[in-house]
């Protein structure tokens, strides 16, 4: 049955996109489009394409494909899938730094998310937003939004850890390395908990900016560098490091400290982790935090 093959090859991408075979998935699902016609297992289509293209640096067309599912979505009043399409294409104007038409779209989605009691969405909303808020320095908003994420959070996830980070990032921008300091540590046992690289990488990339602000430059730099050279760094976090080190000064380099780069870039990623709670653990009851 055609309509039987699409169905099965569009979640068969969101396997693929799982286990981040994106270029697989996307194949599974520019196949399945040949065999449906209903507006829903389209717009769906639509976002798995947008979200591919995201993943490949393809703004252009991953704003097309989103359009494309809101339109899908908006046929047949499908609200959920409106949720899910609202956000996907907040990314597209996050990335282009175009804050107030990524807030828009956000906003929408998360309207609808509390309306129909659709939590994930939520979340999702809620996380971008605080983010956006991030960004635009309005670390107050930032705040709000994730303390509101962090309560309606079900389980745990690599969404929670984000969360997380950001919360970290936030209060210290707000200078309180107090809270900073124990969000950091609670981030960086769960990102290891769920076993998620990517988010270990983020946490310590902030916790590097908690050495700068208490002044322990050498520390903040093997991490920075250790982060940049992680296979599992994100594109995002590469951006944060970068604006740290500028921050810090051009004529600061790894002569600050004591390890050559090759030797970090040899580091394990769970031996940093464990020296890090280690350390952390000491200055939160150095402190009597």
């Amino acid at each position: 049955m055609p309509w039987g093959r699409g169905a099965i090859l569009l979640v068969r991408s969101a396997v693929q996109d799982v286990i981040y075979d994106y270029k697989e998935g996307e194949r599974d699902v520019q196949e399945g489009l040949k065999y449906l016609v209903s507006p829903m297992w389209l717009g769906y289509s639509y976002e798995f394409l947008g979200s591919y293209r995201m993943h490949f640096g393809d703004i252009v067309n991953a704003e097309k494909y989103f359009k494309d599912s809101i339109q899908c979505f908006l046929q047949i009043n499908h609200q959920q899938g409106l949720v899910f399409a609202y956000n996907s294409l907040s990314t597209v104007f996050l990335k282009r730094k175009d804050f107030t038409q990524a807030q828009l779209y956000l906003q929408n989605a998360c309207e609808i998310a509390r309306r129909i009691g659709h939590r994930q969405g939520l979340r999702n909303s809620l996380l971008r937003l605080a983010i956006l808020s991030e960004a635009e320095r309005d670390y107050e908003s930032a705040q709000h939004y994730c303390m509101e994420h962090l309560k309606v959070t079900e389980r745990q996830t690599e969404e929670t850890t984000r969360t997380m980070c950001c919360l970290g990032r936030v209060t210290l921008s707000q200078h309180n390395e107090k809270m900073a300091l124990c969000v950091f540590i609670d981030a960086l046992k769960l990102s290891v908990k769920i076993i998620d690289e990517a988010t270990t990488t983020e946490t310590i990339a902030g916790i590097a900016n908690y050495f700068i602000i208490i002044g322990n430059i050498p520390t903040a730099l093997q991490l920075l560098y250790f982060v940049q050279s992680h296979p599992a760094c994100a594109h995002d976090t590469n951006e944060y490091i970068s604006n740290l080190l500028t921050s810090i000064g051009k004529n600061v380099s790894l002569k600050e400290v004591s390890s050559t780069q090759q030797e970090i870039r040899s580091w394990k990623l769970d031996k940093v982790v464990s020296m890090l709670l280690d350390e952390l653990t000491a200055l939160k009851e150095q402190n009597g935090w």
